[in-house]
């Protein structure tokens, strides 16, 4: 049984090698004609495509070859997908499919295509293809995405980089943080914002990105590939790329909500501080309607709070270590939440609504510091946590 099984496992290692030969002979075939175009697609209206899509276009009519390699194929059906996602272990794939069929799917969301056709070599056009290849084999498909390190531009950004034997530099200089060109592609959804601010944090979400981390955004990486040099022959050139517009993207109106998360955190404080002032000095209904927010108030907190805490201890995702959100998002906040319930609580509920304060204070003072790296709503979600605990204090 043991030599039936290796039997089987030598032939299909045999048979893998052979698909991955083939496919690379038959794209390499009439090298000189063949071209390769980096495609990059227009961000999306969904909080997974805001930022765009890279792929690879690899054509020559002469042959009737024209496919896309696609490094931002994924599986929802995968085993525990969200709770892989929110740890940072999501698996994606890079497979291929036809240049009419990936072009007609982006023309169905009204996103744009455009091409950057790279000046390369037939050595070059053989090493990108190589490696392209190799990538398909099916034990290679799959790869541990990173949002920021690893993803569908950052893969065809090192392809580039090998086929020009790693002598490809980008002329175009780095100015933002990581925090500043995500919330360049999110400003007109305040939300996603939002929910990018309470997740991510910490020294390096707030410092400059060098010239190579910023193509992790597929426009970034276009720019770069139209304003980089080479070293060919001992020579630094520009190489002559050639930029193609696909597909024009659809004339969207985004329509800018007014209820942002500012305006909420505002609502909220003015809710709390009448819940401060009136909640104990009227009759009962008000007293229960005063505990229902408040309870819901420290409610939402502890859930958003175990989901920081969960990135900032066991995720693997970049920029969730050192997360100052912790301070007003804090798991601990479902002990004043308890204590709704009881009415003869012992100190330990006063200590630890003493800590939970401070820790806000604390949360307003680093803000106020860092005013340019946080997101105003929090300062405002930061007092309505005093306000609602320090009427259970009072």
């Amino acid at each position: 049984m043991k030599h039936k099984l290796l039997i089987l496992l030598l032939f299909f290692c045999v048979a893998n090698c052979f698909a991955t030969t083939k496919r690379y002979k038959a794209w390499t075939e009439d090298i000189s004609n063949t071209e390769i175009s980096v495609l990059t697609c227009s961000p999306g209206d969904q909080i997974y495509s805001i930022f765009g899509h890279t792929a690879v276009r690899v054509c020559n009519k002469n042959i009737g070859l024209d496919a896309v390699v696609n490094y931002g194929l994924f599986d929802f059906d995968q085993e525990s997908f969200v709770y892989r996602f929110v740890k940072g272990e999501t698996d994606y794939m890079c497979g291929t499919e036809n240049y009419g069929n990936f072009i007609y799917s982006y023309a169905l969301r009204g996103s744009g295509v455009k091409a950057t056709v790279l000046d390369l070599t037939d050595a070059e056009k053989e090493r990108f293809i190589r490696n392209l290849t190799n990538d398909l084999r099916p034990e290679n498909r799959e790869y541990r995405y990173n949002f920021a390190f690893n993803n569908c531009a950052t893969k065809i950004r090192d392809i580039v980089s090998f086929a020009y034997s790693g002598k490809y530099e980008t002329l175009q200089p780095s100015e933002y943080t990581f925090r500043e060109v995500i919330g360049h592609y999110a400003e007109n959804y305040p939300w996603y914002m939002f929910s990018f601010d309470v997740c991510l944090g910490g020294k390096d979400y707030n410092t400059l990105m060098t010239p190579e981390e910023a193509q992790f955004l597929p426009e970034y990486l276009d720019d770069a590939l139209n304003n980089s040099i080479i070293n060919r022959d001992g020579e630094e050139i520009k190489p002559k790329t050639r930029e193609e517009i696909h597909l024009a993207p659809a004339d969207i109106t985004i329509e800018k909500t007014i209820f942002t998360p500012f305006v909420a955190a505002c609502i909220l404080l003015v809710l709390s501080i009448c819940n401060l002032v009136f909640g104990k000095r009227f009759g009962k209904g008000l007293r229960i309607a005063s505990n229902i927010y408040s309870g819901t108030i420290f409610l939402t907190y502890t859930l958003i709070g175990l989901l920081v805490t969960f990135l900032v201890f066991f995720s693997e995702h970049p920029f969730t270590t050192w997360n100052m959100n912790l301070c007003i998002f804090n798991p601990l906040i479902a002990i004043p939440f308890v204590g709704l319930f009881i009415k003869n609580k012992s100190i330990f509920f006063k200590i630890i609504n003493t800590a939970l304060v401070l820790l806000a204070v604390l949360f307003i003072l680093y803000a106020l510091i860092f005013w340019s790296f946080t997101n105003h709503a929090f300062i405002l979600l930061a007092i309505v946590l005093i306000l609602e605990i320090n009427k259970r204090l009072i």
